[in-house]
């Protein structure tokens, strides 16, 4: 148990320093490769490259604390156990896979759609792949 509790400190040492280098450097995600490791937590490494591709390269860096809770978060359900079906990730997939409509007047709905439509640019998506994105 002590040997968790002490693996366990030694990662959000780590985190917490890595969050505040890259926090205090005033630079941009772009200034580093994607195979840079912005955190590590429990062993389990977060990338640059992660982080470009769940968010925009404005705000990837101030996501890096709430990227590093839902790796907590999936590590505890995993810890206890949970699971949840391949048939239920496949449905969610299905319902996230489309897009707001182009000519909708609702600014958050145009923000994912901005969103969404850069990276499927910047990432170079093709029809084919399993996370295409439609359109509505």
């Amino acid at each position: 148990m002590m040997k968790i509790f002490k693996y366990c400190f030694l990662s959000l040492i780590f985190t917490i320093f890595t969050i505040g280098l890259l926090g205090c450097t005033g630079t941009d995600i772009t200034d580093y490769d994607f195979e840079d490791v912005v955190a590590i937590v429990r062993g389990e490494e977060i990338t640059v490259e992660e982080l470009r591709f769940l968010y925009s390269d404005e705000e990837a860096l101030e996501m890096l604390e709430d990227t590093i809770k839902i790796k907590l978060a999936i590590q505890e359900a995993k810890l206890m156990d949970l699971n949840v079906s391949e048939e239920e990730i496949n449905q969610e997939i299905q319902e996230r896979k489309v897009l707001p409509p182009r000519d909708t007047d609702d600014s958050e709905l145009k923000s994912v759609r901005e969103f969404a439509e850069k990276q499927v640019q910047r990432w170079e998506f093709r029809q084919n792949q399993k996370y295409f994105i439609k359109d509505m």
